[in-house]
């Protein structure tokens, strides 16, 4: 039951991470330097899915699984921290004046996935 409550609190962690990062990073960089970030990003991103498997199982193999997990905790802490020291002013979003209806908003959004034949092609098929 351990194991379910930490994987379950590890992957919910690193998908609001995720989000986080992604929406949080054209608030802290000019518009230019956006395609530069987003690469980094996707770069360390697939380094991080391709190696981090076999990084953790040498891990395991030279410290343990109890340790390297210890380890993977004190990674999480070191990032939290780093992105606490953050420090960049934000400005408060521009109230919306009106609000569109729910029904307006799926019908625009069906819309857009309709006119994208790559998108809808893929589930038809």
């Amino acid at each position: 039951m351990q194991l379910w409550v930490a994987a379950f609190v590890v992957g919910s962690c690193h998908v609001v991470g995720m989000a986080a990062s992604l929406s949080y990073i054209p608030r802290l960089l000019p518009p230019h330097r956006l395609l530069e970030a987003d690469a980094k990003l996707a770069s360390a991103n697939t380094l991080a899915d391709i190696g981090g498997p076999a990084l953790a199982g040498a891990l395991i193999g030279l410290i343990g699984a109890a340790r390297a997990v210890a380890a993977d905790a004190v990674s999480y802490l070191v990032t939290a921290w780093c992105t606490l020291r953050i420090r960049s002013p934000e400005t408060a979003p521009s109230p919306r004046t009106a609000r569109p209806s729910l029904r307006s908003e799926i019908r625009a959004g069906r819309c857009a996935l309709l006119g994208r034949r790559s998108v809808v092609g893929h589930f038809v098929s």
